[in-house]
């Protein structure tokens, strides 16, 4: 459950100028533990403020504060091993020269946390319900579906504390979707797994959301 007397992310005016189009003010809190769902059309800017909220996108005004202190006064090291953000296009977030189990295990390498890699990748894949068999394999001899939950599974190798879903039921039929769901609800049970979900399936997200934040209200005081 959400805890709102901690809150991680705070919105303030956050807006963000490209050449043909601005997004914004953008005002909103994420709090502890909680299951957001950033719902709205097709480039109405919900990835942008994904990546300002990972520092990967540069935003014009407004105040981005985490954990109650400036974003840019937080140590990034510090800041990525404690939130991650799963990109929409699967395929594309991997290296297709590399089998998958170098894939999935390469965040613990490059945090040398070598202390029980087996195990933690052993019970990932049980909870996401794969073989072991297809650590053996490269991304293009996977299904879309195996694919995206092992991009998940990459994802929060680390044990983040908070990560973002960038259209995660994207290219996925029904039964894929709702099998990454169950997988999702489990490791909530395991955890306080904080989550932004950037989605327009509104059907999905409420599945498992606990609160829905919703464009163009975003541009509205009432979500702070």
């Amino acid at each position: 459950m959400p805890d709102k007397n901690i809150i991680r992310f705070s919105l303030n005016n956050i807006t963000k100028k490209y050449k043909s189009h601005s997004v914004g003010p953008i005002n909103f809190k994420i709090y502890e533990n909680e299951v957001i769902a950033l719902i709205g059309k097709t480039g109405c800017g919900k990835t942008t403020i994904a990546k300002i909220i990972m520092g990967l996108t540069k935003y014009n005004s407004g105040t981005l504060l985490y954990k109650q202190e400036l974003i840019d006064s937080i140590s990034l090291k510090e800041f990525r091993s404690q939130n991650q953000m799963m990109f929409q296009n699967s395929l594309l977030s991997v290296n297709p020269l590399l089998k998958i189990g170098k894939i999935v295990k390469e965040p613990l390498l490059i945090q040398k946390n070598h202390k029980n890699i087996s195990e933690r990748v052993d019970e990932l894949l049980n909870i996401f319900e794969l073989s072991k068999n297809i650590l053996n394999k490269y991304p293009d001899e996977v299904s879309g579906g195996e694919l995206q939950r092992l991009v998940f599974l990459r994802t929060i190798i680390l044990k983040p504390e908070f990560i973002i879903l960038d259209e995660p039921f994207a290219n996925l039929n029904r039964d894929m979707a709702i099998r990454l769901i169950e997988s999702i609800k489990k490791i909530r049970k395991k955890s306080k797994l904080g989550i932004l979900i950037i989605t327009h399936s509104l059907d999905y997200a409420e599945l498992f959301a606990d609160r829905f934040l919703e464009f163009p209200k975003l541009l509205q005081s009432e979500y702070l």
